[in-house]
């Protein structure tokens, strides 16, 4: 049998700042799988929450049939200490969170050694609000309403949770600042407990034990550096990765800008056989920045009048009308914007964006070329 490569649509938003610290992003998604499709997900020290209102899934922990979840379209999945399978086979449509486990634990209100290597369907959890704003998201009009519930919603839960254990957070903190290479000994001496202590309330409140989370923070910086998950906006909130085509670390993408780009993508897609990769829409729900793949190559698509909204448009904020030929441009990603833009300035470049930080989380430059083309250049990678 042929294999069919699911055909769908993901969109990432932005939570209002009060919640960046706790909650980076969301990600919405639309997926048709024509054929059962079957995912493999590696070991994390995160919490996956899932809303969804469409096709159901199955969570399978080949180690043990109790621990997953069957049928199932919502579901949370606590960290886990090694690889379950997810399968599916129609339509489904949600929005997936990835929360570091001291988040999760005030959004959830239950310490994470419930919830460790398992699955569970949001309508089991206590209270079940999580059920509830489900069926509020499958409801809603679009994508910023949904995100605009999620914000409401999970600002609620934080300002009504105590705030975990000071010494608890420093010692996640410390061990995600170091990647999980320094002993757990130092960490138990630094916050004046005793190693068993230490022990007792990682498995309590995170669900792992020290030794296993430094284990795991290892593995997905690991992962990271294999596959170009780029930069992130807060360093507690770890993430799944997303594997470069063919091992390749993509840098340079071309950008295009059309009058209706949501009506481009869909040409695009149809006629030339991209698939979406990513949309980023502004909160009246019109497209901000897209990015399409098509096999190894990526290309990056703006409206031709927006603002600085995503990397396809730094160092562009004028509004006027372009000739055709200036609706295209390159976007470069550098890991030093700033060491970047003064070799530029040194070679003469003009600049004609300093340094600045985004609101999604990149730093961009924009600089023009001794041909007058300006090129963008930015730590975000898609």
């Amino acid at each position: 049998m042929t294999a069919v490569a699911p055909v769908g649509e993901m969109v990432v938003g932005l939570p209002e700042v009060s919640l960046r610290p706790f909650v980076d992003r969301y990600v919405g998604y639309r997926e048709r799988a024509d054929v059962p499709l079957v995912r493999r997900e590696s070991a994390g020290v995160f919490v996956v929450l899932i809303l969804g209102w469409g096709a159901p899934l199955d969570v399978t922990d080949p180690r043990s049939a109790e621990r997953g979840a069957s049928g199932v379209d919502s579901f949370v999945a606590g960290t886990f200490d090694g690889w379950c399978t997810t399968r599916t086979a129609g339509v489904g449509q949600g929005v997936e969170l990835l929360l570091a486990p001291l988040t999760a634990r005030r959004l959830l209100g239950l310490p994470l050694n419930e919830l460790t290597n398992r699955a569970v369907d949001v309508g089991q959890l206590p209270g079940r609000w999580l059920d509830r704003l489900r069926g509020r998201l499958a409801e809603a009009a679009g994508w910023p309403q949904r995100f605009a519930l999620l914000d409401s919603a999970l600002a609620g839960r934080l300002a009504a949770s105590p705030p975990v254990d000071a010494r608890l957070d420093r010692a996640w903190r410390w061990l995600v600042a170091n990647g999980g290479r320094e002993g757990v000994g130092v960490l138990a001496d630094e916050l004046g407990w005793s190693r068993r202590h230490l022990a007792a309330r990682f498995r309590q409140e995170i669900g792992l034990p020290p030794k296993t989370v430094a284990r795991l923070l290892r593995f997905q910086q690991a992962c990271t550096a294999l596959t170009d998950v780029g930069s992130r906006s807060h360093s507690s909130n770890p993430e799944r990765s997303r594997r470069p085509q063919n091992g390749v670390m993509r840098t340079i993408y071309p950008v295009l800008r059309y009058p209706d780009p949501r009506a481009a993508i869909d040409w695009l897609c149809s006629a030339f056989g991209f698939q979406v990769h990513a949309v980023h829409e502004t909160p009246d729900g019109a497209v901000a920045h897209a990015e399409l793949v098509l096999d190894s190559g990526m290309i990056m698509l703006a409206g031709r009048a927006d603002a600085t909204s995503g990397p396809a448009d730094a160092g562009r904020a004028d509004s006027a009308p372009r000739p055709a030929d200036d609706d295209w441009s390159v976007y470069v990603a550098v890991p030093d914007v700033d060491a970047h833009c003064a070799q530029a300035r040194l070679a003469g470049a003009e600049i004609t964006q300093e340094p600045f930080d985004t609101d999604y989380g990149s730093r961009d430059y924009a600089a023009r070329d001794l041909a007058g083309t300006v090129w963008a250049f930015g730590t975000y990678r898609p």
